[in-house]
């Protein structure tokens, strides 16, 4: 291998790569990426056997020596940095060593054959669209948040992504709270039922951008593919069968609370305070146009917020975890808010304004 090209057009792709390797160094060539020079294209690719990220570089010279080599991620990126802008990087291989020369600056880095570097395995999509990235991002990002963390139920430690004719949904749920989030597709596609895990979710947030630049999704009984113009990430997926959403989802609710984002977000941050430290109770008292927002805790300490909301029900008093309320408030464009009721031990179902996407969040009360 024998390749020049600058820092800049090296440096993204290769942090994207190495965000992936594997850090615990349980088996030394998954910290390591692989630099793969083939058809005028050099593709540097990360792996820790869960997840594989390719970062893709176009080769304008032709005199460009194809090979595959791999080099220890850490480090790379880090020479990289440290590098000047816009300088131009030169690397060379020779045996189990490649050289890396930029102006007066050398570097001699060892290598692990390339043969050893592990492959997540290949995709043979029986599900295949592409949508803007900003649609996915919101997607994912109205839905994340409810995922569970180390739960014994290991499906629910992802998120559910369903194309159902032309439309794309995402649900994430730790049995307390739950997310239900859908867009339109430009065109039907094969059903899909799939669980990412939480590992790759959080990855995938953090490589699409809000723009309306299109990713192509692709998926198979084991993985599912993301690719844009500037990369391709495949994750395994979760086995298991996810609960039937559609059932969790609160009916038959009469009481109807219409109140502004903003001010319900502010009283329950406020009255959360003096919450119960480990249950992190707010106890919610309508009553026709108004609402109460109160707290206490061990120590006795009390806070009470008002604010003016459409109601014309009964009295009435619910308890909820706040942190669960403020996590859906905080995806809500501005606006208002709309809470359905049905009584002091059933979910509450939550709607509000969103861009680009339909969403709603199922809460379960706390049993105080």
């Amino acid at each position: 291998m024998n390749i020049t090209l600058l820092r800049e057009s090296l440096l993204k792709p290769l942090q994207l790569a190495a965000s992936v390797s594997d850090k615990r160094g349980l088996r030394p060539i998954l910290s390591h990426v692989l630099l793969d020079v083939a058809a005028q294209q050099l593709s540097i690719i990360g792996t820790d056997l869960e997840l594989e990220m390719v970062g893709t570089i176009p080769l304008t010279s032709q005199a460009e020596e194809i090979g595959r080599v791999t080099l220890p991620a850490r480090k790379l990126v880090e020479i990289c940095r440290s590098l000047p802008d816009l300088s131009s990087i030169t690397l060379v291989t020779d045996k189990d060593r490649i050289t890396l020369q930029c102006a007066k600056s050398r570097f001699v880095l060892a290598t692990l054959p390339a043969e050893d570097f592990p492959a997540v395995g290949e995709i043979k999509p029986s599900v295949e669209f592409t949508l803007s990235q900003r649609v996915l991002r919101l997607l994912i990002e109205s839905s994340h948040f409810a995922m569970a963390q180390q739960d014994v139920r290991y499906y629910l430690n992802g998120l559910f992504l369903q194309v159902s004719k032309d439309k794309l949904i995402a649900v994430a749920t730790d049995g307390h709270r739950m997310s239900v989030s859908e867009t339109s597709l430009a065109t039907e596609t094969s059903p899909m039922s799939i669980i990412i895990p939480r590992k790759a979710v959080i990855e995938i947030l953090r490589l699409l951008v809000n723009e309306d630049i299109p990713v192509t999704l692709l998926a198979d009984d084991n993985h599912l593919c993301i690719k844009t113009a500037d990369f391709s990430f495949t994750t395994k997926l979760v086995e298991g069968r996810f609960p039937d959403y559609q059932r969790i989802i609160p009916v038959g609710g009469h009481k109807i609370v219409v109140a502004v984002r903003d001010a319900l977000k502010q009283a329950i941050t406020r009255a959360a305070i003096l919450s119960n430290e480990k249950f992190r109770g707010v106890r919610l008292l309508l009553t026709p146009g108004l609402l109460r927002v109160c707290a206490n805790n061990m120590e006795q300490e009390e806070a009470e917020e008002e604010i003016t909301v459409q109601y014309e029900g009964e009295t009435f008093e619910v308890v909820f975890n706040a942190s669960y309320l403020l996590d859906i408030l905080s995806v809500l464009n501005e606006g208002e808010v709309k809470i359905v009721l049905r009584d002091e031990n059933s979910g509450a179902l939550i709607s509000g304004n969103m861009e680009l996407i339909q969403t709603q969040f199922v809460v379960m009360p706390l049993q105080i």
